[in-house]
């Protein structure tokens, strides 16, 4: 008996936890300064800007994945590091290869 208690916990534990949001804007509170979010995710070769509630600002497109860092400049261009298939480096911190300004 206690063991089957025991299993319907676990699954509607793991029920609510599948429903989750797990993409998009997760959390944006009064305590979020007013802004924009500059990022590279790993898996892509494109840059976003995005607002505080999660909309699109702005893409750049890149032909490399990114590398450790990534800046929006003064006059609106993009400062971007990226990695390339080449072995530049002996370890494996950050990798490059690239640095790019893209309009």
């Amino acid at each position: 008996m206690v063991y089957s208690f025991i299993r319907i916990i676990i699954f509607c534990c793991i029920s609510f936890s599948i429903q989750a949001q797990t993409i998009g804007l997760i959390q944006n509170t009064n305590q979020v300064e007013d802004g924009y979010v500059l990022f590279s995710p790993l898996s892509y070769t494109s840059t976003y800007l995005i607002d505080n509630c999660g909309k699109l600002i702005h893409e750049w497109e890149s032909n490399y994945p990114p590398g450790m860092a990534a800046y929006l400049l003064n006059d609106g261009t993009l400062l971007r590091t990226g990695k390339t298939s080449e072995h530049f480096f002996t370890d494996n911190r950050g990798g490059g290869g690239v640095i790019e300004k893209i309009d």
